[in-house]
């Protein structure tokens, strides 16, 4: 057992700080008298209790007059009184040094102490940083040269005394210890350390006469030159005389020592100090908070964070779904204003709803940002007065203590704006018991590899700046109050509310346009203006805009594409119509022989609705095919000839084609029984009546089905009636504008619609039809032959396939203007960008470009862009405009319509739309929507597509709402090719995604093996090739343990190994570290990560760094390699290969500096 001492040394603190001149309460002068009974019995045999008060340590002994003479204490406390004063002498002699006792709240180890550096003459105290002094500090060292974070205040002053004002600053800055800070970004973990004291740098220069572009470039040029962040005070003060009794005041200032409140409260203080007030003693200390948060558990915050983090699949970024400016540099501000008749209402609505402006104003960002980028859970950042009201003197201290945390929501539509305000007042208040959380910690625990959670914050300024100036000291009068305020966000809104609501609208002109800017400046105000109309309306609908969506003129009757062909029969029935398998047939006689067939179909039951299917090639045979089954009222129902022999009995089974018009029926596998097979070879086939036939047939029968890929893992027809294949080609042919009797080449599959554009845009306006053979149109060569020698005028293909060819050609050395037409290329089916337009241009001048955009369910395409023949450096090919008579509109997850420049999914409506899926009445419903602002029942059409519609009216493509991707110009949906490979025998769980490759876009499969199987990835490969059409077949296929899931049980697709990144037949192992280098940084990796081992390819931040862990990073390989690195250097080099390789480098840029300083100073000492 430990003895009892018999020594008790009890102290009480400095008690100035409770007793100052704003405390409540007051020492009294009166005796208290006793504090205990003179024969109660001591604790101790000597009580030693020790206070600050008035700025003079007392000591007080108490002792037992039983056990010690008076005499005896009285030489004690001599003898402790002279120590003491020997002490002082010692330290006043020139003794310097630090303990870690020094600096309790640094928690440093007398090594790491050392290492600073520190001098005892110039350094009063040392602790950590604040959560948000850790965050700007960060982005200050990534960024040097920036001016994110470096704030500054101008403003007019007029009845100025320069000294006065001056000695003012010195005082407060003497007063506060946080003025005095500098920040030791290097130290482990970042320290900032208090000067005793500080020379305020301030210019004062006479600028009478000069003019106010000269103001702004001085105020620039101080905002320009960069603070040393470990060399205080980060602030400095210019003084500029413009007047005779007028100066310019320009206060630059790093916002690593004040937020908003403490920025107020100092101007505040300085001018009561100008007129001669005696101000309080300050009450507390930054180390006081400081110490405050640490004595914080950490747990609680933990736990409620990762709740709110649970619903938010990703990152909330707003600036993604806008258009980035084209040459934006610099920042950009913008203000707006409600007047105060708005602005009163607002502040009495949010108090009918017992909420507060603030969280009026973030209910609608909230809902702004949802309707933005599309996510049903949406985050931005707030920032938080984060002054603790459990610790004394919080309000009257002066530095950072806001934090900026996340506001995580889900909008939805039904809720009403009563109820959402009431839902984010809730999770305000519960956000303020953890709003001590450091945003870096948040980012980690969300598992998105400490990526940013958000891109834009809000502020609601409680107490403006320009508020403490209007309370100036007599004779003092100031005006042209500007306060600028950087950060690292690319968009901040800052909202003051006095009798009006300002908002200031802070944006990185390099992220965000300033129509953009503008754009949601508005919006939120529309927004706030419809949510104070009605506390009953359902956020649903709430929309962006005041402008009604305009709707699309109407559709004039189309004639059907049959009869268009008929006409032209009629009146140029000898010019060429079909040129394919070195056959040519004339406008008769293509008409002929397709009335021939019309009329053998009728004769075996063929009519309106009644399904056909065509396996053939492109040939004389497949375009006689499907004009006889529309002449005959039927719909034809094309097939690849190359697809598997399982998915072509599946597409015939399904579609309940009455039969099948066959190009070689001897290739064809089993198909179920009751199908009955024609042979389109046969001469009889032609034989017979050649007039037109006349079906009773209405422009809604179905005309044709095609199939698509399906999510389920079978392929889905879709239904196109006569009217709409009609109206598009009346739309279509309108655009285009071609010359009579153009030439057209179809080159792509008949099994797709994207080759409708030329079969009967050729056949229903008199042109001629060219079927090039297949071997010819996969070989650049004989392509640029064909093209050339046919002087074809049009063409329609998919991008990545006359990227393809164009590749050959080059090889090849066959001009790439011969694989190109004359007049018009038509591209469809994925995006053309900038590269491939820049190359079109330059091998053909004078052809014309035209982007066409349309899913099969809105009849081959219904946006047309004419790019004419003008080359637009680094601009791609947009979608285009709708064609006359259909509706095309942005709209959010709740059909509401969005503005000009925001991002949404793409409708369509109007008499394109498909009848809709065959045999497949819910997913109709799913994708062919009602349309909300129709009131005759007519439906929109979903398509997936991300888009904005630009001020001109044309369309841009952005990206899937869904996983569904462009292959080769066909669209498939990853879930079904994972759907059949999750099927195998040997795979238990399989998951597909796209990649980008050299090609274009290709599958990359992911199967995770059944316990006891270890297949082959070839061989499932190969299994695939039997059931899916080659652009279906995965490129590669990855086999994992496990797939990778996000916090939220998901699929992880950003942890998916890319397929050259693994081993082929086995999960990927991790490499270990190579080299001394190597092993010495896995070993600091380790150690800061907290992991168990490191391999040479893991990626930092994949491992859990985020970026204040980066600073130490650097710090310890500084420490311990002799490296200095720059920050920047880690996000270019993040795997530790990546790093060890990056340092030697790093090291000789080092030494050849210092041999170039080493250098001039002999040089130096030659000169002497």
């Amino acid at each position: 057992d430990v003895p009892k001492p018999e020594v008790v040394f009890n102290y009480l603190g400095q008690l100035d700080a409770s007793f100052a001149d704003d405390s409540p309460w007051r020492l009294s002068a009166d005796s208290a008298g006793a504090n205990q009974d003179p024969s109660a019995p001591l604790s101790h045999s000597l009580s030693v209790n020790g206070q600050v008060l008035d700025g003079e340590l007392r000591l007080t002994l108490a002792f037992s007059r039983a056990r010690h003479r008076a005499e005896t204490v009285r030489r004690l406390s001599d003898a402790l009184r002279d120590e003491l004063q020997a002490l002082i002498a010692h330290c006043n002699a020139g003794a310097a040094g630090f303990t870690p006792s020094d600096f309790p709240l640094a928690r440093l180890t007398q090594a790491a102490l050392d290492a600073l550096k520190l001098d005892p003459a110039q350094v009063q105290d040392l602790y950590p940083l604040s959560p948000m002094q850790a965050g700007m500090l960060f982005h200050s060292v990534l960024a040097p040269e920036g001016s994110a974070y470096t704030n500054q205040l101008r403003v007019d002053i007029d009845g100025l005394d320069p000294a006065r004002f001056i000695a003012a600053w010195e005082a407060a800055i003497k007063r506060h210890d946080s003025l005095r800070c500098g920040f030791l970004h290097r130290a482990d973990p970042p320290l900032q350390w208090v000067a005793r004291s500080v020379r305020l740098p301030v210019t004062t220069e006479d600028w009478t006469g000069r003019d106010a572009a000269g103001l702004d470039r001085f105020a620039a040029a101080e905002l320009a030159r960069r603070f040393d962040l470990e060399r205080p005070p980060l602030m400095r003060l210019a003084l500029l005389r413009t007047g005779a009794h007028r100066h310019h005041l320009v206060w630059t200032v790093h916002h690593l020592l004040l937020d908003g409140w403490s920025t107020a409260q100092l101007l505040a203080e300085v001018l009561r100090h100008y007129a001669g007030e005696t101000l309080p003693a300050s009450g507390g200390r930054f180390a006081d908070y400081i110490g405050w948060l640490q004595s914080r558990d950490n747990a609680a915050g933990e736990a409620f964070w990762k709740a709110q983090l649970a619903p938010l699949d990703a990152p909330t970024r707003l600036l993604a779904a806008l258009p980035a400016p084209e040459q934006g540099q610099g920042q950009g501000e913008h203000h707006h204003e409600l007047d105060a008749a708005e602005t009163t209402a607002l502040a009495t609505f949010a108090r009918a709803q017992k909420v507060t402006l603030n969280t009026l104003v973030q209910a609608a960002w909230l809902l702004l940002l949802q309707r933005c980028t599309g996510q049903p859970c949406v985050a931005f950042g707030a920032t938080v007065a984060g002054r603790p009201a459990e610790l004394p003197g919080a309000q009257q201290m002066l530095g950072l203590f806001i934090n900026t945390l996340p506001v995580i929501a889900s909008p939805r539509p039904q809720q009403a704006v009563g109820d959402w305000l009431r839902q984010v007042q809730a999770l305000n208040l519960a956000l303020r018991e953890h709003e001590h959380t450091p945003l870096y910690d948040i980012q980690r625990w969300a598992g998105h590899s400490g990526q940013a959670l958000f891109d834009s914050i809000v502020v609601f300024e409680n107490y403006p700046v320009d508020a403490a100036l209007r309370r100036a000291p007599a004779g003092l009068a100031f005006s042209g109050i500007g306060n600028r305020a950087e950060t690292n966000y690319p968009l901040a809104l800052v909202f003051a509310h006095t009798d009006t609501l300002r908002l200031t609208c802070r944006f990185d002109r390099a992220a965000l346009g300033d129509a953009q800017a503008q754009l949601l400046a508005r919006g939120l105000f529309t927004v706030l203006r419809q949510m104070v109309a009605d506390a009953a309306l359902p956020l649903g609908r709430i929309s962006l805009s005041t402008a009604a969506a305009a709707l699309p003129a109407a559709a004039a009757v189309a004639q059907l594409a049959h009869l268009r062909f008929e006409a032209h029969a009629a009146s140029t029935p000898n010019a060429v119509a079909l040129a394919a398998d070195d056959v040519q047939l004339t406008y008769r006689e293509l008409n002929c022989r397709a009335n021939a067939l019309a009329h053998r179909l009728l004769a075996l039951g063929v009519g309106p609705d009644v399904p056909v299917g065509v396996l053939a090639e492109r040939s004389v045979e497949l375009v006689v095919a499907l004009l006889a089954i529309l002449k005959a009222g039927g719909a034809y129902v094309p097939f690849d000839p190359d697809y598997p022999a399982d998915r072509l009995a599946y597409m015939v089974q399904d579609s309940g084609v009455a039969m099948l018009l066959a190009q070689r029926p001897d290739a064809i596998a089993a198909l179920p029984a009751a199908v009955p097979v024609i042979d389109l070879g046969a001469p009889s086939l032609y034989d017979g009546e050649y007039a037109d036939p006349s079906p009773a047939l209405h422009p809604h029968h179905l005309a044709y089905v095609i199939y698509t890929s399906g999510s389920t893992g079978r392929p889905k027809g879709v239904g196109i009636s006569h009217g709409a294949l009609a109206h598009y080609l009346h739309g279509v042919l309108s655009q285009l504008a071609l010359a009579p009797a153009s030439r057209m080449a179809m080159v792509s599959t008949p099994a797709a619609d994207l080759g409708h554009t030329v079969l009967f845009g050729a056949l229903a306006s008199g042109g001629a039809l060219h079927l090039p053979a297949r071997r010819c149109v996969f070989d650049a060569a004989a392509f640029a032959r064909y093209m050339a020698q046919h002087r074809i005028g049009v063409l329609k293909i998919v991008p990545g396939h006359l990227r393809a060819l164009l590749d050959g050609a080059q090889a090849a050395g066959v001009p790439l203007a011969d694989v190109l037409p004359e007049h018009t290329l038509v591209l469809g089916g994925e995006a053309t960008d900038a590269a491939l337009r820049a190359r079109l241009h330059a091998a053909r001048p004078g052809c014309r470009l035209v982007n066409h955009y349309g899913p099969t369910e809105t009849t081959v395409g219904v946006l047309v862009h004419v790019a004419g023949t003008t080359p637009q450096p680094g601009a791609g090919l947009p979608l285009g405009q709708p064609l006359t008579g259909t509706g095309a509109y942005v709209l959010d997850a709740d059909l509401c319509p969005l503005p000009d420049g925001i991002a949404g999914e793409l409708y369509v409506g109007g008499p394109a739309l498909a009848r809709g899926y065959l045999g497949r009445a819910a997913l109709t419903a799913e994708r062919f929507v009602p349309d909300p602002c129709a009131r005759d029942g007519a439906r929109l059409y979903r398509t997936g597509d991300r888009v904005r519609r630009r001020a001109d009216g044309v369309f841009e493509y952005l990206g899937r709402v869904d996983d569904q991707v462009k292959i080769r110009g066909f669209r498939v949906e990853p879930g079904e090719v994972a759907a059949q490979l999750a099927a195998l025998p040997q795979v238990r769980q399989a998951a597909v995604v796209a990649a980008p490759a050299a090609g274009g876009m290709q599958l990359v499969g992911y199967a995770v093996p059944r316990a006891d199987a270890r297949p082959d990835p070839a061989a499932l490969c190969r299994a695939l090739a039997a059931t899916l059409p080659p652009h279906m077949v995965p490129a590669a296929i990855v086999l994992l343990d496990a797939l990778p899931l996000t916090a939220n049980g998901k699929l992880d697709r950003r942890a998916l190994p890319a397929p050259d990144a693994t081993a082929p037949s086995a999960a990927p192992e991790q490499e270990a570290p190579q080299g001394d280098l190597e092993i010495r940084l896995a070993g600091i990796w380790q150690a800061l990560l907290q992991v168990p081992a490191v391999g040479r390819h893991d990626n930092f931040f994949a491992l859990g760094g985020h970026s204040l862990l980066a600073v130490q990073l650097l710090s310890r390989i500084q420490g311990e390699l002799g490296i200095e690195v720059p920050l920047a250097l880690l996000f270019g080099a993040a795997t530790l290969a990546e790093l060890a390789a990056a340092l030697p480098a790093q090291q000789r840029h080092a030494d050849e500096a210092a041999l170039l300083e080493l250098e001039a100073f002999a040089n130096t000492l030659e000169s002497v």
